[in-house]
């Protein structure tokens, strides 16, 4: 596997009147979107912007976690689901992606 190139996380959804972007502990700003109010196209909608958003702050714990467990997959052959810190990974990074409104 190579390195990793992306910025690093952790991520955070940040926000504007019109805007939510992702930036990283340093500052970057990552990733953002706009949003509208009341018209879908070519934005989405204000809810859908934010869990975008959200999902995307999720991305570097989610590349963390996705490459533990295929860490273990192939240190045991199999995925150990008794692997706590493994499982607690993942479980924070599907948390994490998940829009808390």
């Amino acid at each position: 596997m190579g390195e990793r190139t992306h910025t690093p996380g952790p991520w955070s959804v940040k926000h504007t009147d019109t805007t939510y972007y992702v930036e990283s502990a340093e500052g970057i700003r990552v990733v953002s979107t706009s949003w509208h109010g009341h018209i879908r196209k070519p934005y989405p909608l204000k809810a859908e912007a934010f869990a975008n958003a959200t999902l995307a702050a999720a991305a570097p714990e989610m590349f963390e976690a996705l490459r533990m467990a295929r860490e273990a997959f192939v240190v045991a052959g199999s995925m150990p689901l008794s692997d706590a810190d493994t499982l607690a990974l993942i479980d924070a990074a599907l948390a994490k992606a998940r829009p808390h409104v």
